[in-house]
């Protein structure tokens, strides 16, 4: 997870120096017109789109998640943004195995204290408001004749989500919540036409962690007590989606 996570933080950096790109201007009035004069322009559109995403790094738990949202441009480069999701969520076989493990040893032999395993909430829902910055436009030349007009961008926002959590060191403890959500976001836009794009995302989803420790096994009905620093969970998504402007 953390690799993932380094990877987003070093094309964000990458992205916000500005590295030339073939054809790519920030809205410079003083670069070539080739480049000036946009092809396709997102100023004062409203946007209507529909993803799917996976989280790609999977540990203990796996989403896939359908995405959906609509969007202002209040400019070129800024738009607001209001997004809706719904996923399907699953243990890992590594959470499956550790649980088998741990629910068919004898308590009075090993296992008796436990802590449950942090990172283990399923996103099952969310709404997020969110600011997108896309402050590069260019072209490339794929072929002689068919040039592909592109945007990068940045995206974070804020909303909530609900959760789901079953744990993996007691049977029958399952647990829901609505917690605050965060997303940040960067992705890569491919212009179709005029009314039709492409987007690819890469987007770090997260959310206060929370689970149980020193839980006796041998006392029936003990569910220990809450972790005190539980820390934050990320999930990562890689997502592909269509957008409609108008």
């Amino acid at each position: 997870m953390r690799s993932s996570l380094a990877a987003i933080a070093l094309v964000s950096v990458l992205l916000c120096s500005g590295l030339p790109f073939s054809g790519t201007a920030l809205a410079d009035p003083d670069r070539p017109a080739v480049v000036r004069h946009r092809l396709f322009e997102n100023d004062g559109k409203f946007e209507a789109s529909l993803a799917l995403g996976f989280t790609p790094v999977t540990y203990l738990t796996r989403h896939v998640a359908l995405d959906a949202g609509a969007a202002w441009n209040l400019t070129e480069t800024w738009s607001i943004h209001l997004r809706g999701a719904y996923a399907f969520a699953s243990h890992t076989q590594t959470a499956d195995d550790a649980s088998a493990t741990l629910l068919s040893s004898d308590p009075s032999i090993r296992f008796r204290r436990v802590d449950d395993f942090e990172d283990l909430w399923t996103l099952r829902w969310s709404a997020l408001a969110a600011g997108r910055w896309m402050p590069i436009y260019g072209k490339l030349s794929l072929f002689s004749a068919l040039p592909a007009h592109f945007g990068l961008y940045l995206l974070a926002g804020v909303g909530v989500g609900g959760f789901e959590r079953d744990s993996l060191v007691l049977a029958d403890m399952s647990e829901s919540a609505v917690k605050p959500l965060f997303i940040g976001a960067i992705g890569a836009r491919l212009y179709l036409t005029r009314h039709v794009s492409l987007n690819l995302e890469v987007g770090d989803r997260i959310f206060p962690d929370s689970f149980r420790v020193e839980i006796d096994r041998l006392t029936p009905n003990d569910t220990g007590k809450d972790a005190g620093s539980p820390g934050l969970t990320h999930l990562v998504f890689v997502s592909l989606g269509l957008t409609l402007s108008f």
